[in-house]
């Protein structure tokens, strides 16, 4: 029994797929759409000219850029320049205080030997000053001695009379 609903199953439901299937293929009575051929060209230029507007745009963006460019190195290199005369006006005043350092350094040095020099005769000339004035003074000394001495002998001398 089984046997036999499948077999009817099958006959039945195999002619109905068949059926379907074959009238899914069969003309509508709607009528036929022309097809519409768009053309290539046609659809290709309004790329072309998109394409033309967008490398315009580039162009003319570079073109802005290398001229931005350009303006801000003249720039940079104007810049450039003044520091360099600058720099190089700092190292010729630091050449020209150097110099003036080592020729203040020389001076110094020259000042202090002939201060020495200066201070060594002056000694000497001191210890000369001090032995005249040690001699000069011993002279006087001796002197006055011997005119104390000559006054007290002459005192002596009216007091013995």
């Amino acid at each position: 029994m089984k046997h036999l609903s499948l077999l009817l199953l099958g006959i039945i439901i195999i002619p109905a797929a068949l059926l379907v299937g074959f009238l899914g293929f069969w003309p509508s009575q709607e009528s036929a759409q022309p097809a519409v051929v768009v053309s290539v060209q046609q659809e290709l230029n309004p790329l072309k000219t998109r394409l033309a507007q967008q490398e315009a745009d580039y162009l003319a963006q570079m073109e802005e850029l290398k001229q931005r460019m350009q303006t801000q190195q003249a720039a940079y290199q104007t810049r450039t320049q003044a520091l360099n005369a600058q720099i190089l006006t700092a190292q010729n005043q630091l050449d020209d205080l150097q110099h003036d350092a080592r020729d203040l350094q020389l001076e110094l040095s020259q000042l202090q030997t002939t201060r020495i020099k200066q201070a060594a005769t002056n000694q000497v000339h001191l210890k000369q000053a001090r032995a005249q004035y040690d001699q000069h003074l011993s002279e006087l000394k001796t002197q006055l001695e011997e005119t104390r001495l000559e006054l007290n002998r002459i005192n002596l001398q009216r007091q013995s009379q």
